[in-house]
């Protein structure tokens, strides 16, 4: 090996502690910002079936947002004391901007899109739907927290809305009494 070699013999990682890198759609930017004015933005990551694996907290936000993805790059640190997390590794990461109470959530595909906006069919007491404005706030994969339209205990369609319409009877299949997370 000589000086002038561009690769080295030795690569050096840490794990006491650990970053890791995430990328984040541009539109992220605000609220993680507004959740750091608060204090630490935490950060947990997870295997690939989604299990936790390490709670951190956000270290670093790019100065720059990628054009080509729409996307910014992050970076949290982890304490990494029993060495769950490895460089190189690939691990889910879930970013908690803030903690929402007294909202009325809905299963995500409870809410539908129209030429008039965001809605959802409600079930009233005679089985019979009606087709509701609503105001959906903060959303993720499976649940979406609704600002606006509905009532706690309202009873929403969650599957088959393409075969229904306001005044449709419908047969209620199951009532869960667990919000989504």
């Amino acid at each position: 090996m000589r000086a002038a070699d561009a690769t080295g013999v030795v690569t050096i990682n840490q794990v006491h502690p650990i970053f890791v890198d995430f990328a984040l759609p541009a539109d992220s930017l605000p609220r993680i910002r507004a959740g750091l004015k608060k204090g630490d933005v935490e950060v947990t990551v997870q295997d690939p079936s989604g299990a936790d694996l390490a709670t951190g907290k956000l270290s670093v936000i790019d100065n720059q947002i990628n054009s080509t993805t729409g996307t910014i790059n992050y970076k949290a640190v982890f304490d990494n004391v029993e060495e769950v997390l490895w460089p190189g590794q690939f691990v889910n990461v879930r970013v908690q901007i803030d903690i929402l109470h007294d909202v009325i959530v809905v299963p995500v595909t409870a809410v539908q899109y129209g030429p008039d906006g965001p809605y959802a069919f409600v079930v009233g007491s005679d089985r019979k739907v009606q087709k509701r404005a609503i105001r959906p706030g903060v959303t993720s994969k499976v649940a979406a927290v609704i600002d606006g339209g509905l009532q706690p205990g309202d009873l929403v369609v969650t599957d088959g809305q393409y075969r229904i319409e306001s005044g449709s009877i419908v047969e209620v299949l199951g009532k869960s009494s667990e919000s989504p997370g």
